[in-house]
């Protein structure tokens, strides 16, 4: 019989193929690439599922396209979005958003105007209790249904939107 550690061997190695998003559970690397410009409602988006950035990369990534990363004044732009993406295939898939939490405060921001958010568009018990010694950035997801908050420093694919 096998020992618990040739167990865990046999599994890690079994999943090296398998495995989604080698161990960042917010997204399958697996799901459809879209590398691409879509206006929705009047508003341009660049959708990249392709490069898994930070929010900070992500953020650079917006600015070489003349955008920034996606805000969400409204439920419907978020609504109009999600639901879009949603009809690619994309509902499990983790977007960065522009909003963030900077160490050591409380309060959320929109880094690209530093405007604070003052209203909020959470999943059910969102954002999770966290230490305030890490900043924090918005997440977003159709089949979550609202938004989440992860370290900055997880990559992820992320939507820019024309300024």
């Amino acid at each position: 019989m096998l020992n618990l550690k040739c167990l865990v061997i046999l599994l890690a190695l079994s999943c090296l193929g398998t495995c989604r998003n080698l161990g960042n559970d917010k997204t399958s690397r697996n799901s459809p690439r879209i590398k691409e410009f879509v206006t929705i409602n009047g508003s341009e988006y660049y959708i990249d599922t392709d490069s898994w950035l930070t929010h900070d990369q992500a953020k650079a990534n917006c600015i070489t396209r003349n955008s920034r990363l996606v805000t969400f004044s409204s439920r419907e732009k978020y609504n109009d979005l999600v639901t879009y993406l949603s009809t690619r295939g994309l509902g499990w898939t983790w977007f960065w958003t522009d909003g963030f939490r900077p160490v050591s405060s409380s309060r959320w921001f929109w880094s690209n105007s530093n405007t604070e958010i003052t209203e909020f568009l959470w999943a059910v018990n969102r954002p999770e209790a966290q230490s305030l010694s890490q900043s924090r950035c918005i997440t977003f997801s159709f089949d979550f249904k609202g938004w989440d908050d992860d370290p900055c420093n997880i990559v992820l694919p992320h939507v820019c939107e024309k300024c």
